[in-house]
């Protein structure tokens, strides 16, 4: 029945096909680098993966500064802009504009802050091919096809830039040495296919592109709507990220290999969430519009057991089949890495619990409640991480986590019962 329910809602929401769309895309960058792990492991061992896993780490948080909150304000605004060319013209340039002042300013921290955490594998090559990562994904257009709801030109773009890079992968990481080539290629493989498929769109359009002059104080201006979801997405960020870097200081590159191989399966197990926030952010923002809250609601509340379900059901396969997992990845039944992949599963349950809390708090656009959030959060996350990881390693950054999760889970539901409440959601916020 929930299935049921579940997909006539998407059907007749015309969410379905977004949904698909953004699950091909979403799938492609999730199944690649689970595909290229065991090769690169194999060739470059278990410590310099956790040098490529720590250093593209350290560009996702470099990755927020470029992206600046236009993945929530630029997919708002262009959801609710009814096609105009002329309103998509304003949004895209000004997006592009900050963007490439924000990672111009990026590169000099960067290199900075990749020196204070490579310790001994700090080569110029390795640093300056990861910061190609930022300029991939700050120049990636998945802001631009979510808000448009044009999610099948994303699928276009992740599919022939993983194809590009496993091929320029499998070509050029060959010894140890060249595992300073994997981030550089990834990177590149973005810019180019990002670029270019968002150009040949945007030209069907007749939106001519970088037409606003490259001044810094209309780089200011651009940035002045944007500071919340920023705070929030950097605060996120920090408290689902800064964990590994902490881990680098306390231990070796070789476990920090290995959580990151948990990650990656906990991102697995997660993708269907973000699939669907992605899918459906437009649509929520449209539903609060026209039907307000009641309609919000409802909608959620339909939605939201049938992800629980699934989410629940995907974590406890992956935990189960452990074994098999360390065997992919390592070659070997790992103990360590099996316990780490049983334990992380729990993450993506809790996170599935705050789904419509946060689909509802950023439809009705309570950006600042949010961000309050997520700041708290982080830095809950980042003083006990220290405290924890210090002491006990990978077991204290897996507590840290847990508990940050939890946090945010509670902290989500108590602000919009509180709202909801006070009626705020019958106050026009949009």
């Amino acid at each position: 029945m929930l299935i049921k329910t579940f997909i006539r809602d998407t059907i007749i929401n015309n969410n379905l096909k977004n949904f698909l769309y953004l699950g091909l895309s979403q799938g492609i960058n999730l199944i690649m680098p689970i595909l290229i792990t065991p090769y690169l492991i194999k060739i470059v061992g278990v410590e310099k993966f956790g040098v490529i896993a720590l250093m593209q780490t350290i560009s996702t948080f470099f990755f927020i500064f470029t992206d600046y909150g236009f993945n929530i304000t630029a997919v708002r605004e262009l959801s609710l802009c009814n096609s105009d060319p002329q309103k998509i013209e304003t949004i895209v340039n000004k997006v592009l504009v900050s963007k490439f002042f924000l990672t111009l300013l990026s590169l000099p921290f960067f290199i900075l802050v990749s020196y204070l955490f490579l310790k001994t594998n700090n080569s110029p090559a390795l640093i300056f091919g990861s910061f190609f990562l930022v300029i991939g994904r700050a120049f990636f257009p998945t802001w631009l096809f979510q808000g448009l709801e044009k999610n099948q030109y994303l699928g276009y773009c992740n599919l022939l830039s993983k194809l590009f890079f496993l091929i320029f992968l499998f070509w050029f990481v060959r010894t140890e040495t060249d595992f300073v080539w994997s981030n550089f290629l990834l990177g590149l493989s973005n810019v180019v296919f990002g670029v270019g498929i968002s150009i040949f769109y945007l030209r069907k359009l007749k939106v001519k592109i970088l037409n606003q002059k490259l001044s810094f104080s209309v780089f200011l201006k651009n940035l002045s709507g944007g500071k919340n979801i920023f705070f929030s997405n950097f605060a996120a960020n920090t408290y689902a990220n800064s964990n590994i870097l902490i881990l680098s200081l306390f231990s070796t590159s070789y476990y920090v290999g290995l959580y990151g191989i948990a990650e990656k399966v906990v991102s697995l197990s997660k993708a269907p969430l973000e699939i669907f926030l992605q899918a459906v952010y437009p649509y929520t923002c449209k539903l609060v519009k026209a039907k307000g809250y009641a309609g919000l609601n409802s909608y959620l509340t339909r939605v939201k057991p049938i992800l629980i379900i699934g989410i629940s059901l995907l974590c406890l396969f992956l935990a189960i089949f452990s074994k098999q997992v360390s065997f992919f990845f390592l070659h070997k039944d790992d103990p360590y890495l099996v316990k780490l992949v049983r334990i992380t599963q729990i993450i993506p349950i809790i996170v599935s619990l705050n789904v419509s809390y946060y689909l509802t708090l950023l439809s009705y656009n309570f950006v600042t409640t949010y961000s309050r959030i997520l700041i708290y959060s982080s830095i809950f996350s980042i003083v006990v991480s220290f405290i924890l990881v210090s002491k006990y390693q990978i077991a204290g950054t897996l507590i840290s986590v847990v508990l940050t999760e939890i946090i945010v889970l509670l902290s989500l539901k108590r602000s919009v019962v509180k709202f909801k409440i006070k009626n705020k959601f019958n106050e026009v916020n949009l």
